[in-house]
């Protein structure tokens, strides 16, 4: 497939890149700092751009098959970066005739809220409304820009990421319960979820819960 990268220079987004490379897709890693990157596998085109300018995303998007969005902020401030991002990406798939994106979320964003405070009192109760608040209020609306736009989607509500090696064997939850879930989960797992998860149809429209088994 064609598939474009949004947050490529981020922890997860890195290994969404080497995964979806060596599974030879064609991949686009969009990025404002290339110098961030780093190193990328052979095939892979680097488009240098601002996920806030719509035009900029829009040209980046011809051709794309699907989407994968890892975005993320350097703190926990107010920021809209993660819905600009997800608008414009899903203008310029409707305007190319893309069809899924891959969404990394988080347990606790938006209707998954009960689930996270089944999940961990603490992380659900005090957590969340205290330190990733704006962080979660912006992958909110990102979520419902997603929900709306009439394409194919998942949304990957992972718990607490790590940067462990893979432990290859994930638990995803799609009916609101804590069955089977723990608190974290190696982001290179997510990474390969997420690709899975672009070229499978078993999660399409839905919001799995993603950890460690």
């Amino acid at each position: 497939m064609k598939l474009i990268v949004f947050g490529a220079s981020g922890r997860t987004g890195k290994l969404i890149i080497e995964l979806a490379a060596n599974a030879h897709h064609e991949v686009t890693a969009f990025v404002r700092s290339p110098e961030k990157l780093g190193p990328v596998p052979a095939g892979v085109k680097v488009v240098k751009g601002d996920g806030h300018d719509a035009a900029a995303v829009e040209a980046a998007m011809a051709g794309q098959e699907g989407a994968l969005i890892a975005v993320g902020a350097e703190d926990r401030k107010k920021t809209t970066i993660r819905e600009d991002i997800t608008r414009n990406a899903i203008a310029g798939m409707k305007k190319h005739g893309g069809k899924r994106i891959v969404y990394l979320s988080a347990s606790g964003v938006g209707d998954s809220l009960a689930q996270a405070k089944k999940l961990s009192f603490i992380y659900g109760y005090f957590l969340i409304p205290l330190m990733l608040k704006h962080p979660f209020a912006d992958s909110t609306a990102a979520e419902n820009l997603i929900k709306a736009s009439g394409l194919e989607y998942v949304l990957v509500r992972a718990v607490g990421l790590t940067d462990g090696p893979p432990k290859r064997d994930v638990v995803a939850v799609t009916d609101g319960s804590t069955e089977g879930l723990k608190i974290t989960i190696p982001r290179a797992d997510v990474a390969r979820f997420m690709l899975i998860a672009m070229t499978e149809d078993r999660y399409v429209n839905q919001g799995p819960a993603l950890s460690s088994a």
